[in-house]
């Protein structure tokens, strides 16, 4: 669903990206305004429209106002709003391609009808990139929520890292809670277990640990993703993502063609994470498809 909004400058511009939209079999739906006497007010518009779109109600929106510029910056105002005011082709489709953007702005006086009607087909035909584009939208989104970007630091280390150790004690446990001990991790945790994890990533807020990730070799071309642990309060704020995209890029830099993981259905948040990113599910990857409740996934890098 597309949601389209305007002042009366864009009214009969907004008619012709409807007639578009129905070509492309793409449902819309009017937020106004309707009326052409002057006497509307694009924040209102760009507000409902934005809206929507940050509810879920609508996928993207199309705002269009004289310049394109004071419904943008109305529109931008919603949480979770990523607006691109456009008048070319190559800066639309690259703002989805890159930036995520869910709200295109146009001027209705600044870019004709056929110009207007191009610049939108390219960026709702345009796919997001993820990877290393959405690093940086964590941190656009660490910014509206009032934070600094740059509090998250990540430095890699190996196993015997005293974070990692720590973190690795606390992934134990929490295995252990959720199996209600069937995992069989029960009893003493050596010091040194973590030790042959030979390459660790670790997050950092202002210093602070908050979350790791470990890579160790498995076989062949496969390297084996271990022990992905967000602290609880910093849980929902993508760095498990940021951690995902780091460790899989590191994966290529090593010429691993597959990464592989062991986790488990109950652990649902991590699952979607998972299938999200592109991982599905294999067999035969002992001993962990031995484990009652385990499920192994790999992603081709």
């Amino acid at each position: 669903m597309i949601a389209l909004a305007c002042d009366h400058h864009g009214i009969a511009l907004k008619h012709e990206l409807m007639k578009l939209l129905d070509e492309m079999n793409l449902e819309w739906k009017d937020y106004g305004t309707f009326d052409v006497n002057g006497l509307d007010d694009y924040p209102v518009y760009g507000y409902k429209a934005a809206k929507a779109v940050a509810s879920g109600e609508c996928d993207r929106g199309i705002l269009l106002c004289g310049t394109g510029m004071g419904i943008s910056i109305a529109a931008g105002k919603v949480k979770g709003i990523r607006v691109c005011t456009c008048s070319d082709v190559y800066s639309a489709e690259m703002s989805k391609r890159h930036n995520n953007s869910n709200i295109l702005t146009m001027g209705a006086l600044v870019v004709g009808t056929e110009r207007a009607k191009m610049i939108a087909r390219h960026w709702l035909t345009a796919e997001f990139e993820g990877g290393r584009h959405q690093r940086r939208i964590d941190m656009i989104e660490r910014i509206e929520n009032g934070e600094d970007p740059e509090s998250l630091s990540f430095r890699w280390t190996d196993g015997r890292d005293p974070a990692f150790r720590q973190f690795y004690i606390e992934t134990e446990k929490y295995y252990n809670l959720i199996t209600g001990g069937a995992a069989n991790r029960t009893g003493f945790i050596p010091f040194n277990a973590s030790d042959s994890i030979p390459v660790v990533l670790i997050a950092e807020d202002h210093g602070k640990a908050v979350g790791c990730a470990g890579l160790k070799p498995y076989s062949g071309q496969d390297i084996e993703i271990k022990r992905v642990w967000i602290e609880p309060e910093y849980r929902g704020k993508h760095i498990a993502s940021t951690l995902m995209d780091r460790i899989e890029e590191k994966a290529r830099e090593m010429k691993y063609k597959r990464t592989v993981l062991q986790t488990r259905l109950i652990m649902h948040d991590a699952v979607r994470l998972y299938e999200k990113r592109g991982y599905t599910l294999i067999e035969n990857y002992p001993p962990y498809d031995k484990l009652d409740g385990a499920i192994c996934m790999a992603l081709n890098l």
